[in-house]
């Protein structure tokens, strides 16, 4: 139960923060006395790394509940953000799948298409 923009500095020490680039921009602009909400938010904007937009704002919402609910609250927010990215996740697996085959088969074709102009 601290404050968000402590909880955010002690996430900010561990190594797996490198995966997500806007945790040392939130406690950066929290060091600022930015407030965390609007810290939070800024740093998915600008440091958002490999988000979509639809995974920033998922992330972005979360402002509005850390730290400005009890636990439970909290706990339910992350959860449910959680499961949102997860479909995301599935989501973007299956458009790497498809558009996969789609650009193989292409460029299979495009070399054959070569290979006869040449002829």
């Amino acid at each position: 139960m601290a404050p968000p923009d402590e909880a955010v500095a002690r996430l900010e020490e561990r190594e797996s923060a490198q995966e997500a680039p806007f945790l040392p921009a939130c406690a950066a602009l929290c060091r600022k006395g930015t407030p965390f909400p609007q810290a939070w938010r800024e740093a998915v904007a600008k440091q958002g790394g490999s988000l979509t937009r639809e995974d920033a704002a998922i992330v972005e919402a979360l402002a509005d509940t850390l730290g400005q609910c009890d636990l439970d609250g909290q706990l339910s927010s992350l959860s449910h953000a959680k499961a949102l990215l997860a479909m995301q996740l599935a989501a973007a697996r299956e458009r790497c799948e498809s558009h996969g085959k789609l650009y193989r088969t292409m460029g299979l074709l495009a070399g054959a298409f070569v290979v006869v102009f040449f002829i």
